[in-house]
């Protein structure tokens, strides 16, 4: 079966020659033959035939590699062109969309875990397309998507049981695999997901009814190799294909891998991509990987993490907010419906009649809808923002009791949700007079 690349492995250096990595693939391979699934391991030819491999990493702690279904992915992505559009669209979702594929135990971990804490911190949504296969054994993963999803920002999508070509699969192997994809989702995290994100970014009609049959509603492939109409988040329209699927194609990715070698976009290169995609369709997707925050040597990456990287991918999503486009998930993007307003006020409780000193923020909708808004809020505090609180019944609430003495400004945005836009409130002064016991 010949594959089409998507991942070039630019240090797939260990896996044929270290005798433990063979045995821990081979549990692997055992397991999933017992479960009835053949998986595809991609070693490129280029690198499978130099015979020189490297002493695997397989601690789990670091940004290490070499732990069973370990795969050293790149992801192939056509050149990228802004889309000219013959027409723009009129007050539409203005969304973009982060993907961030092939999350994976025991791989770039520490890498993985640091893109993902970027949206954590900033309070923004992030799609994660996670293989199922060799996700939940890692508690530095696992742990961290929980963390995310607890807080509502994290979205998490199918990326395959296994990562193989699933144009390359007959529609029994596509429905049977997409089924035990869903549920180690739902037994790991607790929840199915409705979007698939797919491998090697193809997919086919088999595809798309075997996603129909199991429950699950969006796909994201490569532009490419999409050929069916594309959702349009207009607040009115609601494009899906045959088989009721909406499809919301990558727009560009951080880094485009051509061949054997990978080139950062330039982040102006992205914006005028995302300009283009939200004028003619209302939102863009922007695909991310965590190799592509690996440091390089002469040009060979290494897994150490690139600090300049993740500077610009801030430096991106801050070009995006400015531009008053809103970072969202694929699931809030077809939830478009122009949006409700709402109001976020802060109110103080001193701590007098012995109760601890806090600070409540109340999302409200605006006159005349109704509905209670969920999502989080970041409060500030003298200027810092601090980890963002999920909303309870329209209130998220921060505890100043151990502020220290004086006066203190107090800030709170509020995230907005597929229903419900984001609002920021009014800045309060808190005055802490003494410390109680």
């Amino acid at each position: 079966m010949l594959i089409r690349p998507c991942c070039i492995c630019d240090d797939m250096s260990y896996f044929l020659n270290n005798s433990i990595a063979r045995k821990l693939t081979l549990v692997l391979l055992f397991t999933l033959v017992v479960a009835n699934v053949a998986p595809t391991l991609y070693i490129p030819s280029s690198e499978a035939s130099t015979g020189h491999h490297s002493k695997a990493k397989n601690d789990g702690t670091g940004l290490g590699e070499g732990a069973p279904g370990y795969i050293n992915h790149k992801h192939v992505t056509k050149s990228v062109h802004p889309k000219s559009s013959s027409a723009n669209i009129q007050n539409g979702c203005n969304c973009v969309i982060f993907r961030l594929d092939d999350v994976q135990d025991y791989w770039l971990n520490g890498i993985q875990t640091t893109v993902m804490d970027q949206f954590i911190q900033k309070n923004q949504p992030l799609s994660l397309g996670v293989i199922m296969a060799y996700t939940g054994n890692d508690a530095i993963i696992v742990n961290k998507v929980n963390q995310g999803a607890s807080l509502g920002l994290f979205e998490l999508s199918v990326h395959g049981w296994d990562h193989v070509d699933y144009s390359q699969l007959n529609l029994t192997e596509q429905t049977s695999t997409l089924q035990q994809a869903n549920g180690a989702m739902k037994t790991l995290f607790g929840n199915y997901s409705n979007v698939f994100i797919t491998p090697y970014d193809t997919f086919n009609d088999n595809t798309l009814v075997a996603m129909n049959s199991l429950g699950y509603k969006i796909i994201s492939a490569a532009e490419w190799a999409d050929n069916y109409p594309r959702y349009i988040a207009d607040g009115r329209s609601n494009i899906v294909d045959n088989y009721g699927i909406y499809h919301l194609p990558e727009s560009i990715g951080f880094v485009q891998y051509d061949n054997n070698t990978s080139t950062r976009v330039p982040n102006g290169q992205i914006l005028a991509t995302v300009d283009s995609e939200i004028a003619s369709q209302g939102y863009a997707v922007i695909t991310l990987h965590a190799q592509d925050f690996r440091q390089k040597i002469n040009g060979a990456p290494i897994d150490v993490l690139n600090q300049t990287e993740i500077q610009d991918l801030n430096s991106l999503m801050k070009s995006i907010n400015s531009k008053n486009y809103h970072i969202r998930t694929f699931n809030q993007v077809i939830q478009f419906k122009q949006g409700i307003g709402t109001t976020t006020t802060l109110a103080s409780n001193d701590g007098d009649s012995g109760h601890k000193e806090t600070v409540t923020a109340k999302v409200l909708s605006v006159a005349p809808h109704e509905g209670i808004p969920t999502g989080t809020v970041t409060f500030g505090i003298d200027g810092i923002s601090q980890a963002p609180v999920k909303l309870e019944s329209g209130k998220a609430v921060l505890d100043t009791s151990t502020l220290p003495i004086g006066q203190h400004s107090i800030s709170a945005q509020y995230s907005g949700d597929a229903k419900f836009i984001a609002s920021t409130g009014t800045t309060l002064i808190v005055t802490v007079k003494q410390t109680r016991e």
